[in-house]
């Protein structure tokens, strides 16, 4: 117990003199900047991109001032319940494991006396030397401890990287039944029992509760992009260290991965719980596109109007996501393995972390459409339906200038023949 608060302790302390350090590099930059124009004043010299870097400096200095206290007295409020909290998750997990060794030992007993060994003997042949091994009952009670953790602090949002987790948390259950699956959430409103319902319902997949312990985060409101109205990739990158310092502390897992692109997280459990980490990246949160566009000074979701007309703006910001790429490369260079969702994602994480081009393959999402197969094909009606969420990246305005050109080129009647392209 005083160990989990003495870790507490130094985690504080740490978050106060980053927070320190942070804001004095800040103002020690505005002030520089400041000292700088002030001699090419004098010289009669006035450049932009100075104004644009003191201005930076004062805004920077002035959030992180302002946000310091706000951050360290929410640390502080939740801090009353965390030791507790780390030593009930903790011992949740002994439970189960200690339950799923149990049933193990049991299982091949069973399977003899019932006439089911020679079965399972087949479909292990099936599976493979490896999964034979890993499989082996004399084995399971050894290797019954291992956890593989998933980070994953918006478990229960019901898309489609949700449908992902829970098809993937049900395939290690199947195949390794010397895994303990361990949820890193930061739903603190839901019990898992309403979590796996949600699941169930959504997605029609059913999670084992026996097999899964849901690790709950009470700080993932500091990864929530309106705390940064500014820098918002670096800012919400940067918070996330501290969602995953108290995944850390609620539990170290031997294999971590994650599944929601937090991806300077995955250093974080390198270094610290000396495990395995790997990603599963449904979106890189900085593509090469986002860079192309800065550059060439194209108006975008991520590049607004106002900056994309002016030069200096330009450049200022194509060298912020220069230096964010760089460290976001640094950060995804630590996963042993990286799944990625699509051939797009695949080709900008490649272009991305370096380090990594031999260890990452695409995984595509699991996706049923056996609903969809019963639908008749006629006597439908002529309706679009685009099916995705409403965030700045889906661009449902293209769609819809799409759609204008098209019926200002084959006009209202456009599909209505069979000669007409649809």
């Amino acid at each position: 117990m005083e160990g989990v608060r003495t870790r507490w302790a130094v985690l504080i302390a740490g978050l106060g003199v980053m927070l320190t350090g942070l804001t004095a590099a800040l103002l020690a930059l505005a002030l520089v900047s400041f000292g700088i124009m002030g001699g090419f004043a004098l010289a009669g010299w006035s450049p932009k991109p100075l104004a644009i870097y003191a201005y930076v400096g004062i805004a920077g200095a002035g959030f992180v001032v302002a946000a310091g206290p706000r951050v360290l007295r929410f640390i502080a409020a939740r801090i009353r319940g965390a030791s507790k909290a780390c030593q009930t998750c903790q011992q949740e997990i002994s439970e189960k494991i200690e339950r799923q060794k149990q049933k193990q030992k049991q299982k091949p007993k069973q399977g003899a006396g019932e006439g089911e060994g020679e079965g399972e003997g087949e479909e292990q042949k099936k599976r493979g030397k490896g999964d034979q091994r890993v499989n082996d009952p004399k084995k399971t009670d050894a290797r019954a401890t291992k956890t593989l953790g998933f980070f994953h602090p918006y478990c229960n949002a019901g898309g489609g990287g949700e449908r992902v987790l829970w098809s993937a948390i049900n395939a290690v259950c199947e195949r390794y039944p010397h895994y303990h699956c361990v949820v890193y959430t930061g739903d603190t409103d839901a019990s898992p029992e309403q979590i796996a319902a949600k699941a169930k319902a959504r997605f029609g997949v059913t999670v084992d509760l026996q097999r899964v312990t849901f690790a709950y985060l009470h700080t993932r409101p500091f990864v929530e992009a309106g705390w940064y109205p500014h820098f918002t990739m670096l800012m919400q990158s940067l918070a996330s260290l501290i969602l995953g310092a108290e995944a850390l502390l609620l539990h170290e897992p031997s294999v971590f991965i994650d599944t929601m692109g937090y991806a300077f997280v995955l250093p974080l459990f390198a270094a610290v719980a000396k495990c395995h980490v790997a990603a599963y990246v449904h979106y890189p949160t900085i593509s090469t596109d986002m860079l192309d566009k800065v550059q060439s000074r194209k108006a975008d979701f991520n590049n607004d109007d106002r900056v994309s007309r002016s030069a200096a703006l330009s450049t200022v910001k194509l060298w912020y996501y220069r230096l964010f790429s760089f460290l976001y490369g640094l950060a995804g260079n630590t996963a042993s393995v990286v799944m990625a969702n699509s051939t797009w994602t695949c080709n900008h994480i490649l272009a991305l972390w370096w380090l990594v081009q031999d260890s990452t393959q695409i995984v595509y999402p699991p996706c049923d459409v056996s609903q969809l197969t019963t639908l008749p094909l006629e006597g439908r009606e002529r309706v679009v339906v685009s099916v995705a969420q409403f965030r700045p990246e889906k661009n449902h305005a293209k769609q819809l200038k799409a759609l204008r050109l098209y019926l200002d080129k084959y006009g209202d009647d456009a599909g209505a023949s069979s000669q007409t392209p649809v």
